[in-house]
C-alpha cells in the first residue's frame, strides 16, 4: 500500500504512464493509417494506369481501322469518279 503522502506522486506517475502508452498507441495507429493510405493511393494509381493503357490501345486500334476505312472510301470514290468497277 502507498503512504498517503506519496499517493499524489504515485497517481501522477501512473497517469503519465497511461498517457505515454496512449501516445504510443496513437503513433502506431497513425503509422498504420499512413501505410493504408499509401497502399490505397498506389492501388488507385495502378488501376488508373491500367485503365488508361487500355483506352490508349483501343484508340490506336480505332485509328488503324479508321485509316483502313478511309483508304477504302477514297478508293471507292476514285473508282466512281473514273467509272471503274471495284476489284473483286
Amino acid at each position: 500500500m502507498v503512504p498517503f503522502q506519496l499517493k499524489p506522486i504515485y497517481e501522477q506517475r501512473k497517469t503519465t504512464s497511461a498517457v505515454v502508452a496512449g501516445f504510443r498507441s496513437m503513433q502506431e495507429a497513425i503509422t498504420y493509417l499512413r501505410n493504408d493510405i499509401v497502399s490505397s493511393i498506389t492501388n488507385l494509381q495502378d488501376s488508373l494506369d491500367s485503365g488508361l493503357n487500355t483506352i490508349s490501345s483501343e484508340i490506336n486500334e480505332f485509328r488503324e481501322q479508321d485509316a483502313k476505312h478511309q483508304e477504302f472510301v477514297e478508293g471507292a470514290l476514285d473508282n466512281i469518279q473514273n467509272r471503274r468497277k471495284p476489284p473483286a
